[in-house]
């Protein structure tokens, strides 16, 4: 029912008027059904939508699991530079990008993956945040678990971003991640100072956080 919405029609305008002229989204971004068949004896990386941090766009934490233990639903093969959005109406706004290098790493099959192709990845990060709630969730099927089907993805329209404007994206997304990842660094070292403290003493504390 929502798919007839004016705002979405609005939204698609919007897109079709954008400078740089636009295209449907496979032209712009490769979308990959690339899958795994698990074999028992490895040890698989494995990102389910619970892993997915909405706000930053980032994997918050990756599962450990064997082959024999994977869920079935764990079959999407991925690697570092894809882009995960989840095909589930009620997550559509856990989307990722993977920005880390791990082997034998497999994603949930509630998810997209998408590759670089004219537009770069952390550009389709950008654009897929942006129009997931306002524009994308428009093609969500069912109606129990609402969720995207693969071929209405030949219907988007993305705008084609110019090469300058995405570099400058790359960059800002780069540097985003680069302090999130610093801020992880200080709140270990915090964590650790806090526990010698306790632990120890105080002056052995501080010297933690100096080193």
């Amino acid at each position: 029912a929502e798919y007839w919405e004016p705002k979405y029609d609005e939204i698609e305008n919007l897109i079709k008027n954008y400078n740089s002229a636009c295209d449907y989204l496979p032209k712009l971004v490769n979308i990959s059904k690339e899958k795994i068949i698990p074999a028992e004896d490895k040890t698989y990386n494995y990102i389910e939508l619970a892993d997915i941090n909405p706000l930053i766009g980032s994997v918050n934490q990756i599962q450990k699991i064997s082959g024999a233990n994977l869920p079935s639903r764990a079959r999407m093969k991925i690697k570092k530079g894809n882009i995960l959005m989840s095909s589930v109406e009620g997550s559509i706004d856990k989307i990722a990008l993977v920005d880390f290098e791990k082997e034998n790493l497999v994603a949930s099959t509630g998810f997209f993956v998408f590759r670089e192709k004219e537009l770069n990845k952390e550009t389709i990060l950008v654009l897929l945040k942006l129009l997931s709630k306002i524009y994308l969730k428009r093609e969500a099927q069912g109606t129990i678990l609402t969720a995207i089907p693969y071929d209405s993805l030949n219907r988007l329209i993305l705008p084609k971003i110019d090469r300058s404007i995405q570099s400058q994206i790359s960059q800002l997304i780069q540097q985003s991640f680069q302090a999130r990842e610093h801020s992880k660094k200080l709140l270990e070292i915090a964590k650790r100072a806090v526990e010698i403290y306790i632990e120890k003493n105080e002056k052995e504390g501080l010297n933690h956080i100096k080193e």
